[in-house]
């Protein structure tokens, strides 16, 4: 009885060591991994899978903005909305976002699916409204953005996407 208790005590004690050490290794996990971020995660790709789907209706959003950057001038301001970025060499990117700031529960994530057809995700804050866009200005491609922006590819699926990319984990 008491070797199987020493065992057991044994097991527990590794079993709250592994925690941990998980933990240690990156204390954001769980928030990361929070419910109510991944239902935001479910219904962010359901969104975008229809939104791009909808190719007609894709191709009047990018001609909405096209035209908008022609009649505004610039690049500072009006290269996305909520829903969509145009970067300077014609890639696009379908996407949602939500900062922390807006909903406590959900840290910073971003899910979009590229003109390349591939789905990325980041956790790099763009703030509220993405703020961060306005100030940075209008990137020149995909590759310029996904670096710029700590994106990850993914399957567009699983719940890699609710890991962290930005800040890079320093050790």
């Amino acid at each position: 009885m008491k070797a199987k208790l020493k065992w057991l005590l044994l097991a527990g004690v590794l079993g709250l060591a592994l925690l941990a050490f998980a933990f240690l290794r990156d204390p954001m996990h769980g928030r990361l991994h929070a419910k109510a971020r991944k239902q935001w995660k479910d219904a962010a790709i359901a969104n975008i899978e229809r939104r791009v789907a909808d190719v007609a209706s894709l191709e009047r959003e990018l001609a909405t903005i096209k035209a908008g950057l022609e009649a505004n001038g610039s690049d500072a301001d009006g290269w996305f909305n909520k829903n969509t970025l145009l970067l300077k060499n014609g890639d696009w990117i379908a996407y949602a976002s939500q900062c922390s700031k807006e909903d406590g529960r959900i840290h910073d994530i971003f899910i979009g699916r590229a003109s390349d057809g591939k789905w990325y995700y980041s956790t790099y804050h763009f703030c509220v409204g993405m703020l961060v866009l306005r100030m940075d200005g209008r990137p020149e491609s995909l590759p310029k953005f996904i670096s710029d922006c700590s994106l990850r590819e993914f399957d567009g699926r699983s719940d890699e996407c609710l890991n962290r990319t930005w800040p890079p984990m320093t050790r």
